[in-house]
């Protein structure tokens, strides 16, 4: 490059334009360099911590608008467990049927546990099964996204005839009466504190005005659940126990007939 170019070039950015360009230039280029490489990853991460708030502001105003559920104490558990024990009770569910017997004055004539010789349908048995057959669906929430909840299906249920958790007792009944004392019988049925479905029923005249009423009945327990509640209080009955050899004295077989 000789003597002459490099007049020329410096005539050139001697001027007051080509020096206003050429600040302009190299202050664009480094506002450009600056914001790529200090404002620019700020802002994103700025923004996307901003659209995570709006979306976690958004779920917690979902979640204010829904009922909180009501919180469950031991008092509510010993309430279903009275209406749903986790075993038999038949004993307990005797003597509500013996209470039955003395409000109506209607006397029950045959009571038969389990039913072998034919298949017995029953509604709400069915209604449960069928119920644990359906996959539930779980609503995990996800910051990042626009909408706040997420559906995802389930894991698949146990299936009801590996752990049911109600399992119904099948029961015949027959009690007889006067017309108003069985119908009387059947309404007290629902009364009591265990839940029991009447399957099917029939009412027959025998004699005078006498009636025979017959129930098919299920009541149901939760087997699954024995030894995660508290077993019902212990039924006290009033024919004393003792140990040792069960043989009375003398003194104790005469006072009798005292």
């Amino acid at each position: 490059m000789n003597t002459d170019s490099l007049k020329k070039y410096y005539i050139y950015f001697k001027k007051p334009a080509t020096q206003l360009i050429s600040v302009i230039i190299v202050g664009l280029l480094l506002t450009i360099y600056l914001f790529s490489t200090k404002i620019q990853p700020d802002f994103l991460e700025k923004t996307l911590l901003n659209q995570s708030i709006d979306n976690l502001e958004n779920q917690r105003e979902i979640i204010a608008q829904s009922p909180l559920p009501v919180k469950v104490d031991p008092n509510d558990i010993a309430a279903l467990i009275i209406q749903v024990p986790t075993t038999f009770e038949i004993s307990r569910l005797l003597l509500e049927f013996e209470s039955i017997e003395q409000k109506t004055g209607a006397l029950i004539t045959e009571l038969v546990i389990g039913n072998q010789e034919t298949e017995v349908k029953d509604e709400l048995a069915d209604f449960i099964e069928n119920a644990l057959k359906k996959s539930p669906v779980e609503v995990t929430p996800n910051p990042t996204a626009s909408i706040a909840p997420v559906v995802t299906a389930a894991p698949a249920p146990i299936e009801p005839q590996l752990a049911t958790p109600i399992k119904p007792e099948i029961l015949s009944l027959i009690a007889t009466g006067t017309y108003e004392q069985v119908t009387d019988f059947m309404g007290q049925l629902y009364k009591i504190k265990r839940i029991v479905n009447i399957r099917e029923w029939s009412l027959v005249p025998i004699m005078g005005n006498q009636y025979q009423i017959d129930f098919g009945l299920t009541v149901y327990t939760a087997p699954k659940y024995a030894g995660t509640f508290h077993d019902l209080p212990v039924i006290h009955s009033s024919i004393p126990s003792k140990d040792g050899i069960p043989v009375m004295s003398n003194e104790e077989f005469m006072r009798i007939f005292e």
